[in-house]
């Protein structure tokens, strides 16, 4: 019988020993196949290029702000369309902006946490309502979320928002870990369609934790599947109609840890920072060319604790980072690791695929005029 127990967990280690070792990694330098350079107008200091968009005939990087958009084109670099909110006036959103999304050429979705959805087309406010977040949400203060996915489009005239809860104004932790409502679903007839009954799977020690409620989603517009996940862990969910449909734990390759945030208060006054010893998940992405899921994850300081008391944590976005692209099939299995770095004194700006390439801002732009867009082959992974 012991020889039995102890074949059977020969074989079962041999196979997840199998199983892990069909996992490629590499570095995502050796994937590089040059550059895209992006040609900057004067009134434009700031580009976060992180998608692209589609007419009928032409392929743009978008360059997405708060209360801004532009089109660049794909071919030349070249500005091709720009709008900004006006801060007043007819078009101009009550209460500001807070979170946005570029549905296609033509259209910006805008919400804010006065509960004003936006719709403008190419440039002109098209649509308008007041959403009553008390309907939503018993907390104080509710805000859309600023990580991708946050604003996805449904159906004919409906649309999903994916919120943060966190208060920034409050004396102790402004997370309500019992917070459910991060996903809602929005007519432009009727109003709300549904609220997600959603538990998030952080503990009180999570409370005064920004980091904790920043949440991010992908879209598989081939399988139509949304699927979401924290930023402090490794569980995804498949959201359909505000319901969970289903919960995966995924495959890191190895051991993720998860810390709260750092912090520093002076009544109502506080000083939030990620804690540099922590996992965090950045990004979710999909690409319909080689039909995989893209998770971009932040990975930890190899810190003493007396090194991390030590440090200022408020420079710590300053040093350089170590990011890994883990890549899975349409069903979450674990593909490929790759590892990349974003030297001193940068931060990882634009980070998207597009066909099978995968792009990210060059490290020390060398030009003002200028934004590179470096490029890497993923197909070259699974060859």
């Amino acid at each position: 019988m012991k020889k039995l127990i102890f074949l059977s967990m020969l074989i079962l280690f041999s196979f997840c020993s199998e199983k892990e070792s069909l996992i490629k990694t590499a570095n995502l330098s050796e994937l590089e196949n040059g550059y895209v350079v992006i040609f900057k107008p004067n009134d434009s200091n700031i580009l976060k290029i992180n998608k692209t968009v589609n007419d009928n005939r032409n392929k743009f990087f978008v360059n997405e702000l708060i209360n801004k958009y532009e089109l660049f084109d794909f071919e030349s670099g070249q500005r091709t369309f720009s709008y900004q909110i006006p801060n007043d006036g007819p078009e101009a959103m009550k209460g500001g902006m807070n979170g946005s999304s570029v549905l296609s050429s033509s259209t910006y979705a805008v919400f804010n946490q006065s509960g004003y959805f936006h719709l403008y087309e190419n440039g002109k406010l098209h649509h308008s309502q007041k959403i009553p977040i008390s309907e939503i949400s018993n907390d104080k203060f509710i805000q859309i979320s600023k990580e991708s996915g946050n604003l996805i489009q449904t159906g004919k005239g409906t649309y999903q928002i994916i919120f943060n809860p966190f208060e920034l104004m409050t004396v102790k932790g402004g997370f309500n870990i019992d917070f459910r409502s991060w996903v809602v679903e929005l007519d432009l007839e009727n109003g709300i369609q549904c609220i997600s009954d959603l538990k998030s799977p952080f503990d009180e020690s999570y409370s005064d934790s920004p980091t904790a409620t920043l949440s991010l989603g992908v879209e598989n517009t081939q399988n139509k599947e949304f699927w979401y996940m924290f930023a402090l862990s490794d569980s995804i969910y498949q959201i359909k109609d505000c319901k969970v449909v289903q919960k995966i734990k995924v495959n890191n390759g190895q051991n993720f840890t998860y810390f709260p945030d750092l912090v520093k208060r002076n009544g109502m006054s506080a000083q939030w920072n990620p804690n540099p010893k922590s996992h965090r998940n950045i990004k979710l992405l999909y690409d319909n060319n080689i039909e995989k899921y893209l998770r971009i994850v932040g990975l930890p300081k190899n810190l003493s604790e007396d090194e991390l008391q030590a440090m200022d944590v408020r420079n710590s976005s300053k040093l350089e980072k170590d990011y890994q692209i883990l890549i899975y099939d349409i069903n979450w299995t674990l593909e490929a690791i790759l590892d990349f770095k974003i030297p001193n004194d940068n931060s990882l700006e634009s980070c998207f695929v597009d066909d099978g390439i995968f792009y990210i801002n060059q490290p020390n732009q060398k030009s003002e005029d200028e934004y590179v867009l470096m490029k890497y082959n993923l197909n070259r992974v699974f060859k």
